[in-house]
């Protein structure tokens, strides 16, 4: 069922994708980077933005089965919380999805809450990690007892569990996650205080500006890029396991013929 649905492929994808469109998105809406406002073509920023937005389409469903999914089916209008085709009107979050963004305004709707949904997670990592640590030392101490009273089906029983339990951890590589968040956090709190030590009339420079902007969606991306990346490393590390495996009961086979 797993391997006709691919859910582990095709959500890796369209997080990475949706991650991806909001931070050109900020962008374009804080007109940095490619999307830098010329005086001589003032339509110029909405081109940039229409080209990669295109370009952003056709990576979506690049390297998956996306294309033989419902994914461009006409959606209920309730699955759409942005305000898309309702017109902008300020949400509860401060932020309308659509306006242009002055600096102060990025900080607050865009930085502020990446770094509390960080270290919101970094507890709940951490408190997972340690109880998964303390499961694998209980299951030692258990099989050590049991092997001392000699009761083997038991030890069997307990080491399958415990077996289990290491290869969850390793699966779920929480000690990882919390660096990135870590480090994200980390980050964060960097650039922020570097703008708030700007005189305002350094504030109101472009350089600065597209810097803060930039750096700001930097340290966004470099987390999701890693995630994305470990899984990515997970995924052929475990395809390669299976080849072998294939490769072991195929010699297996021939030395029995």
């Amino acid at each position: 069922m797993t391997s006709f649905t691919n859910p582990s492929s095709r959500w890796r994808q369209l997080r990475a994708s949706a991650l991806a469109l909001e931070s050109m998105i900020f962008q374009y809406r804080a007109r940095v980077g490619a999307f830098t406002q010329s005086v001589a073509d003032t339509k110029a920023p909405d081109r940039a933005f229409c080209d990669m937005l295109q370009i952003w389409r056709e990576e979506l469903v690049s390297g998956t089965d996306l294309l033989v999914s419902a994914l461009e089916k006409q959606h209920n209008s309730t699955i759409f919380k942005h305000n898309q085709y309702s017109g902008p009107s300020l949400l509860t979050s401060g932020d309308d999805y659509h306006s242009p963004v002055k600096p102060e305004s990025y900080i607050s709707i865009r930085l502020l809450p990446a770094k509390d949904f960080y270290q919101k997670r970094i507890p709940e990592r951490a408190r997972w990690r340690s109880q998964m640590q303390l499961l694998v030392l209980t299951t030692s101490s258990v099989i050590a007892v049991l092997t001392f009273f000699n009761l083997p089906t038991y030890v069997a029983i307990i080491s399958a569990a415990g077996a289990a339990i290491t290869s969850w951890q390793e699966f779920t590589d929480t000690g990882r996650k919390i660096e990135r968040y870590t480090n994200a956090v980390r980050s964060i709190k960097n650039v922020h205080s570097w703008w708030f030590s700007l005189s305002e009339v350094e504030k109101a420079s472009a350089e600065n500006i597209t810097s803060l902007i930039m750096t700001g969606e930097a340290i966004i991306a470099n987390e999701y890029r890693a995630w994305k990346s470990t899984a990515a490393a997970k995924k052929d590390s475990e395809g390669r396991k299976n080849e072998a495996d294939d490769g072991n009961e195929d010699s297996r086979g021939n030395g029995k013929d």
